[in-house]
């Protein structure tokens, strides 16, 4: 019987130690990217939250950050399809957005000018009504896709509930950097 046991607890023992390095492999090769310069935590938590892309819906389960205060700079990754609010070295937001601006590196201004609605033509000529637009740069916004799908060179498009908080809620001349 003593001899069982050993045998028992040697292979839950292997056992626990095997999922052990699984998990921490896994925290390995999922990294944020390098050019967030952010904690692994502070990603790691708000990664979790994030939900699948939805016109309705926030980026994030959850209430949304308290803006107000802090010294915030924004970072687009078109090919990941998202937007990172960070302050200092913490993530503070990520939006689930279509970043529809010209390829490359940029650094841009946002929320100079904003407003209430906006309108553009998609790639097909049809006029398009998007609401609570904010400025990037000079000819670019940040807007609420009004449709899922709709296509609108020189845009941002993110949720309408999203849009609806950086609307409200993002402080004027937050840079924003483009990957």
């Amino acid at each position: 019987m003593n001899r069982e046991i050993k045998q028992m607890l040697k292979f839950s023992i292997s056992i626990v130690l095997i999922e052990l390095v699984f998990v921490n492999l896994g925290g390995i090769v999922n990294q944020p990217p390098a050019e967030l310069k952010t904690s692994y935590a502070s990603w790691r938590v708000h990664t979790n939250r994030l939900r699948a892309i939805q016109i309705d819906q926030s980026s994030e389960k959850g209430a949304y950050p308290k803006l107000s205060g802090r010294h915030l700079t924004m970072a687009a990754f078109p090919k990941q399809n998202k937007i990172y609010i960070l302050n200092s070295k913490k993530v503070v937001y990520i939006l689930n957005a279509r970043v529809n601006l010209a390829a490359g590196q940029h650094q841009l201004l946002v929320g100079d000018f904003r407003g209430p609605s906006i309108f553009h033509y998609n790639t097909d000529g049809k006029d398009i009504k998007s609401i609570n637009w904010l400025s990037v740069g000079q000819n670019a916004d940040i807007e609420a896709e009004p449709k899922l799908g709709n296509h609108v060179d020189d845009t941002i498009q993110v949720s309408k509930k999203d849009a609806t908080w950086l609307y409200n809620n993002l402080p004027k001349d937050v840079q924003l950097r483009i990957y």
